[in-house]
């Protein structure tokens, strides 16, 4: 009987520090597990782009066009060979069913470094008394503001002041309306 009480009393001795121990090596377990994970996601983490919202707002309005009028000085810089098809370039573009206004304030820009904007009004008003007939409100506005630039550009701010886009208050939230007052 005594070795049967011993064998009994051994047995619980590691039953009992098996069943303390038990949670604390599965616990250690989950907490190396998911330190394991923290540090390998640090270790393979890709830098954050830098001025992401500011990037895509020059994208959008700031740099691009800009650069591009600059590219386009360095290249056309007046020369009267690109100015008849520059023309040409302005009426195609305004006779499509959706103008490319991008496009179109491009070649405006290019014909301004031309010296060559009374042509460019000419054929400005011809498609906006077109688009007018048409009923087109947006192309309407759109070529009331490029005819107010090119006004602007001419020295004849009245004349770009009596513009329908810059008199009217539609509530619109374009930012050349109050650039150009």
């Amino acid at each position: 009987m005594e070795n049967s009480a011993k064998k009994m009393n051994s047995e619980n001795k590691y039953r009992t520090i098996a069943v303390t121990v038990t949670p604390f090596i599965i616990l250690g377990g989950i907490c190396i597990g998911l330190g394991w994970r923290y540090v390998s996601r640090a270790w393979n983490r890709k830098p954050k782009p830098k001025l992401a919202r500011s990037m895509s707002f020059s994208a959008l309005h700031g740099g691009k066009l800009a650069f591009e009028r600059l590219v386009d000085y360095h290249n056309y810089g007046g020369k009267s060979t690109n100015i008849d098809a520059d023309i040409k370039k302005l009426e195609e573009l305004l006779a499509d069913e959706h103008p490319r206004f991008k496009e179109i304030q491009r070649v405006l820009a290019r014909l301004e470094m031309s010296r060559k904007e009374d042509e460019a009004m000419e054929v400005l008003n011809k498609a906006l008394e077109k688009a007018r007939k048409q009923g087109k409100p947006h192309e309407v506005y759109e070529l009331e503001i490029l005819l107010a630039e090119l006004y602007i550009y001419k020295g004849d701010v009245q004349q770009a002041l009596n513009c329908k886009c810059l008199v009217e208050d539609g509530g619109d939230s374009d930012a050349r309306r109050p650039l150009y007052k």
